[in-house]
């Protein structure tokens, strides 16, 4: 019985003291990845031809949100980061009925996403560029 006892103080000791390394892991995890906050040129074909997109993240650890002016709007945003990668999307509404555009990338340097766009219509799978605008 006593032998029990000892083992539990023994483990009840090893967690106690692992519990500040297992926090910092989780952290390390996290500054791995992408930071995307700020303002961005968003480039891509359309069926109108090559058009260039303001768009603005902000950024709560994972979670994006922000906005996107679009046809002489300003639109919101929401998006994930999971990694280098990252995912948005938003509302865009037409006389047909409102859709979304769904964009996934992979960001490179926290300067540069590439990836590519679809509609929730279909029309028009492309694919695009970002660049980070530099702050001043």
């Amino acid at each position: 019985m006593l032998r029990s006892y000892r083992v539990t103080i023994v483990l009840f000791a090893l967690v106690l003291t692992a519990s500040p390394l297992l926090g910092s892991s989780v952290t390390s995890v996290r500054a791995q990845d992408a930071n995307v906050a700020g303002n961005w040129t968003l480039t891509m074909e359309t069926p109108q031809g090559v058009r260039d997109i303001n768009l603005t993240f902000t950024q709560e650890e994972l979670e994006l949100g922000g906005t996107i002016e679009l046809m002489n709007s300003t639109r919101p945003l929401t998006g994930k980061v999971e990694g280098n990668k990252v995912t948005f999307s938003f509302a865009v509404p037409t006389p047909q009925g409102t859709f979304t555009l769904d964009f996934a990338g992979t960001v490179e340097e926290n300067k540069k996403i590439s990836g590519t766009m679809n509609s929730s219509g279909g029309q028009f799978p492309t694919t695009f560029t970002a660049e980070k605008k530099e702050q001043g």
